[in-house]
């Protein structure tokens, strides 16, 4: 189980990297910007960084989800010894 959920929490952080090194390449002869702001945009949130930070948000649950799951199941009641 733990190898299925590391390969669905690799998929949305995938996505989210793929978007901002893409805004990268496209903000990154832009002399105006700063290296952090060739990355992500703050004005510029409502565009393709909510989609970044969409998928981030979902790789996190799923980590969330991932742990809550492992403790539930490594706990004294479900042991079997």
């Amino acid at each position: 189980m733990y190898i299925i959920l590391m390969n669905q929490i690799i998929i949305p952080l995938f996505i989210a990297l793929v978007i901002i090194l893409h805004h990268y390449k496209k903000h990154s002869s832009n002399p105006n910007f700063t290296l952090l702001e060739k990355f992500v945009q703050i004005d510029d949130i409502n565009n393709h960084e909510t989609w970044a930070l969409f998928f981030i948000g979902i790789a996190v649950g799923m980590l969330i989800m991932k742990y809550l799951l492992y403790t539930k199941y490594n706990t004294k009641q479900y042991s079997k010894a």
